[in-house]
C-alpha cells in the first residue's frame, strides 16, 4: 500500500531483505509442516511393509511353514491397512487445523463490539450532545487486552451541544484531538465517561478520504440510488465540473485503488460531493479544505457547506480559520479539551488568537498523491465567479460518459483492467521452471525419481523373495532356512523404507529452495515494476498471489507432486511386472490405455479451467476486504455495513462456484 514513499525514497532494497528475513521465518515452519506431512506419507507406505516384517517373523517363531497360500492372501490383507493408516493421522491433522483455524477466529468473534456510550437526553432542537464524556481508543484487541498507554483517554471532558441545522467549526493546533472529536461522536471511541447522544442520519468526509476502486458517480453515489438533480448539484457544488472535462470518460471514469489517479484535493472535493449527496442529517467533515487553493477553498465553503448543505447540521474540522466567523459556534481544542466556546466575536473578547490555530492553504497539497488533478483543473472553479459557473455546468452536461470522445478516440476510462487467465494446457516452461527453481541441473528432481524407482524395485522385490521364500520353506524349513529369508526379506523393506525416507528429505528441500527461488523472483519483479502497473492493479490480484498463489506453491504442490512420483512409479512397476508374468494381457492393455487416457484428458481440462477460475475469483475478496477496512468509519457512518457485507457474500459466493 505504500509502494510509491517506497520508490520515491529509493527504499526498495531494505525493504526486500525485510520481507525476505520474514519470508525466511516462515519457511522454517513450511520446512517443518513438510517434513511432517511427508512423515505420514512415509508411515503409509512402510505400514504394510512393517506389518508384514512382523507377522511373517512371528509366524515363523512359532514353527509354522510359510507357504504361498498363506503368505500372499495375508500381504494382500496387509496392503489394505494403508488406507485407514493414512486417513487415521491425516483426520487427526485435520481437526488439529480446524481447532487453531477456531481458535483464531474465535479471539477475533469474542473481541469488544463497539460500544454505544450512555445516552444524553437531548433538547429540544439539538442533534449533538456530549455531556462530560471522556474518550479513548482501545478497548481491548483480539487476543489481548487493553494496553497501558492506549487506555488512557484521548480526549478529556468533553461537553458539546450543537443545535440543528448550524454550522459549528472546530479549531486547535495539530493533534489537539479534533479528528478524535468527530470519531467519538461517530462512536468509534470507547466513551469511558459521560454520556452522548445523537439525532438524526450522518455524512462523513475522513482527514484522509476514502476512495473506493470504482467509477466517479458510483463513489459520489455510494450505493444509493441515482438522482440526477441532486448529482448535479453535488458536483458542482464541490467544483467537480471542470474534472469531468479532464477525466477521460467523464463521470464514468474509473477511480484508482485510494483515489490514485486523483490529486489530494480532488479526492477531498469527491468525498464532499459523497456527502453531499447522502443527503444526511448532520455533517462531520474532518478537514476537507486542507488540500484545495484558497480560491477553491471559498468555492467549497461558500457553494457547498453554507450553500447546499444550508439548513443541516455541519461540524467542520478545519485550519483556515478565516472561515471561522461564518460559524453559529466555534469550538476550540487544545491537548484532547474543549478550552473555549463561542461565536467569533465571543472568543475574540476572551483573548483566543486565531492565527496561533492557522495553517496557509497548501497549494502543493492538490497535486500530492496522484498523477490526476493538474493544478488547472484546482485554478477552473473560481469561486463565485461566472466563469466558472458556466464552465461547470457546461461541464456538467457530459454526465454519463458523453464527454469520452476526445479527438476522434473513444476513451472507455478504465484503469483496472479485468483479470487475465490462462488458457489451454500449461506451458512446459511453467513445470521446467519451478523445477529448476529446486537447484541446479535437475539434480534434486532426478533423484527423487530414481529414488521413487529404486523403492518400488525393492518393493516388488520383497514380493518375489516371498514367493521363493514360500517355496523353499517347502524344501527346507529348518530355522537357519527360515533366518535367512526372512533376513533378506527384512533388508529389502528397511532399504525399501530408507529410500522412501531420502525421497521426503530431497522433496523437502527441492520444495524449500523452489518456494523461497520464486518468491525472491516475483518480490523482486514487483518491486521493480513502475508505479503505473500499481495504478492499474487491484491490492487484492497482489494479496492473491503472494498469499494464495505462494501457500500452494509452499505446501499443496510438494504433497502432490510426492503423489504423482509415487503413483506413476507403481503404474509403470505394475504394468511391468504383469506384461512378464502373463504377456497376453497386452491385447487388453492398449484398448485400457487409450480409455482411461481419453477421460484423463476431459477431467484435466476441466478440472485445469476450474481451479484457474478459483483463483480468479479470490482476488475480489481480497480487494473489496481490504478497501472496506481502510474505509470502515466512512461505512459506518453512512450506515452501509449491511450493503458491504452483502456485496462480500457475493464475491464469496461466485468463488465458490468454482
Amino acid at each position: 500500500s505504500g509502494i510509491k514513499a517506497i520508490k520515491l525514497y529509493a527504499w526498495e532494497g531494505p525493504f526486500k531483505e525485510k520481507l525476505l528475513g520474514l519470508r525466511e521465518e516462515e519457511l522454517v515452519w513450511v520446512r517443518q509442516t513438510l517434513l511432517y506431512s511427508l512423515l505420514n506419507s512415509v508411515i503409509y507406505f512402510s505400514g504394510p511393509i512393517l506389518v508384514s516384517l512382523a507377522s511373517f517373523t512371528t509366524y515363523s517363531l512359532m514353527g509354522y511353514s510359510l507357504t504361498a497360500d498363506i503368505a500372499f492372501p495375508a500381504l494382500a490383507l496387509f496392503n489394505l491397512l494403508r488406507f485407514p493408516i493414512l486417513v487415521l493421522p491425516m483426520q487427526i491433522q485435520n481437526i488439529i487445523n480446524g481447532k487453531v483455524s477456531l481458535k483464531r477466529l474465535q479471539d477475533y468473534l469474542d473481541a469488544e463490539d463497539k460500544q454505544e456510550p450512555p445516552a444524553a437526553d437531548l433538547a429540544p432542537g439539538e442533534a449533538v450532545r456530549v455531556e462530560k464524556a471522556d474518550f479513548k481508543w482501545a478497548v481491548g484487541a483480539a487476543g489481548g487486552g487493553d494496553s497501558g498507554a492506549a487506555s488512557q483517554p484521548v480526549l478529556r471532558d468533553v461537553s458539546l451541544s450543537i443545535p440543528r441545522g448550524q454550522l459549528v467549526v472546530v479549531v486547535g493546533k495539530v493533534g489537539s484531538g479534533k479528528t478524535s472529536l468527530l470519531q467519538a461522536v461517530l462512536g468509534e471511541m470507547a466513551c469511558s465517561h459521560g454520556k452522548v447522544a445523537t439525532a438524526g442520519s450522518f455524512a462523513f468526509t475522513a482527514q484522509e478520504p476514502w476512495i473506493r476502486n470504482a467509477s466517479l458517480r458510483d463513489n459520489v453515489l455510494s450505493n444509493a440510488p441515482y438522482d440526477e438533480e441532486r448529482y448535479k448539484l453535488a458536483l458542482e457544488a464541490c467544483a467537480l465540473g471542470p474534472d469531468l472535462d479532464m477525466l477521460p470518460a467523464g463521470d464514468m471514469s474509473e477511480i484508482g485503488e485510494k483515489g490514485i489517479n486523483l490529486s489530494g484535493g480532488q479526492r477531498h472535493r469527491v468525498a464532499l460531493a459523497r456527502a453531499l449527496y447522502a443527503n444526511a442529517d448532520v455533517y462531520l467533515l474532518d478537514d476537507p479544505l486542507s488540500a484545495v487553493d484558497a480560491h477553491v477553498g471559498n468555492h467549497l465553503f461558500e457553494r457547498c457547506i453554507c450553500g447546499a448543505m444550508a439548513g443541516k447540521t455541519r461540524v467542520l474540522v478545519t485550519h483556515q480559520t478565516q472561515f471561522a466567523d461564518s460559524a453559529d459556534m466555534i469550538y476550540v481544542m487544545d491537548d484532547g479539551m474543549v478550552t473555549h466556546s463561542g461565536t467569533y466575536s465571543q472568543l475574540v473578547d476572551q483573548g483566543v488568537e486565531f492565527s496561533t490555530l492557522a495553517t496557509s492553504p497548501a497549494r502543493s497539497e492538490e497535486g500530492s498523491g496522484g498523477q490526476g488533478g493538474p493544478d488547472s483543473a484546482e485554478s477552473g472553479a473560481e469561486a463565485g465567479g461566472g466563469g466558472a459557473a458556466g464552465k461547470g455546468a457546461e461541464s456538467l452536461g457530459k454526465l454519463g460518459g458523453e464527454g469520452a470522445k476526445k479527438g476522434g478516440k473513444d476513451r472507455s476510462g478504465e484503469i483496472v483492467k479485468a483479470e487475465e487467465r490462462a488458457r489451454g494446457r500449461i506451458k512446459t516452461e511453467v513445470y521446467s521452471s519451478y523445477l529448476r527453481a529446486w537447484g541446479p541441473m535437475f539434480l534434486l528432481p532426478i533423484s527423487l525419481i530414481l529414488f521413487a524407482f529404486a523403492e518400488r524395485g525393492l518393493q516388488v522385490g520383497q514380493s518375489a523373495w516371498l514367493a521363493v521364500w514360500s517355496n523353499g520353506t517347502q524344501e527346507d524349513g529348518s530355522w537357519r532356512a527360515v533366518r535367512y529369508y526372512l533376513g533378506v526379506y527384512a533388508c529389502l523393506g528397511l532399504g525399501s523404507l530408507v529410500l522412501q525416507a531420502s525421497k521426503a528429505i530431497f522433496l523437502v528441500k527441492g520444495t524449500i529452495n523452489s518456494s523461497r527461488e520464486l518468491h525472491s523472483r516475483f518480490l523482486n519483479k514487483v518491486l521493480r515494476l513502475p508505479m503505473s502497473f500499481f495504478e492499474s492493479q487491484p491490492t487484492g490480484r497482489l494479496l492473491n498471489r503472494f498469499a494464495k498463489d505462494t501457500e500452494s506453491i509452499d505446501t499443496q504442490i510438494a504433497s502432490t507432486l510426492n503423489s504423482f512420483i509415487s503413483c506413476v512409479v507403481t503404474v509403470i512397476g505394475s504394468v511391468a511386472v504383469i506384461l512378464v508374468v502373463t504377456p497376453a494381457v497386452s491385447v487388453f492393455l492398449a484398448p485400457l490405455l487409450y480409455l482411461y487416457y481419453s477421460i484423463q484428458t476431459i477431467f484435466i481440462a476441466a478440472n485445469r479451467e476450474l481451479k484457474r477460475l478459483d483463483r480468479l475469483g479470490n482476488s475480489p475478496i481480497f480487494g473489496n476486504f481490504a478497501e472496506s477496512l481502510r474505509g470502515v468509519d466512512t461505512i459506518r457512518a453512512f450506515g452501509l455495513e449491511d450493503k458491504f457485507e452483502l456485496m462480500n457474500s457475493g464475491l464469496i459466493d461466485s468463488s465458490n462456484q468454482a
